[in-house]
């Protein structure tokens, strides 16, 4: 019996304890890095969810466009202007994918920041993925926000 109760109160607990992200206004899922809160979910436009590790996901509705290697600065004034930040100065881009979703993921230097940025096309919309922290703690967190990007379930 109290091997009984004991589990049921772990069951109770845990959910509990999960930072899980679920959107319908954003139609997707995602656990962020551990110890990450979400701050913030406005309607926009564009939707927006922003998170107190830097990290932010963007809901442009707007018609994508496809991710070419070979075209990857066309989509920057999709992912920066009409997401509504400015990118900085371009380090690096190159395609990719996050589970069976390409992706376009660039970097950028500004100021003394650095920034991350994915760009996901989801139906007739898109995604614009940023994570944003201080050259000192960048490396670091970035691994962090990499992985947890495993986890994103996007709803078209």
């Amino acid at each position: 019996m109290r091997r009984l109760l004991l589990v049921a109160l772990l069951a109770a607990w845990l959910p509990a304890c999960s930072n899980a992200f679920d959107s319908p206004a954003l139609r997707l899922k995602y656990q962020p890095p551990r110890n990450a809160k979400l701050l913030e979910e406005s309607a926009g436009p564009p939707r927006l969810a922003r998170f107190d590790n830097g990290f932010e996901i963007r809901a442009v509705d707007a018609e994508p466009l496809a991710i070419d290697e070979t075209r990857l600065d066309q989509l920057l004034p999709l992912a920066c202007d009409k997401a509504g930040f400015a990118c900085g100065q371009k380090v690096s881009s190159k395609a990719g994918s996050i589970g069976n979703r390409a992706v376009a993921r660039f970097t950028f230097k500004e100021g003394g920041d650095r920034r991350l940025l994915y760009y996901l096309p989801a139906g007739k919309r898109y995604l614009v993925l940023t994570f944003t922290a201080s050259e000192a703690s960048y490396d670091k967190r970035e691994i962090e926000v990499d992985r947890s990007l495993g986890s994103l379930k996007v709803r078209d």
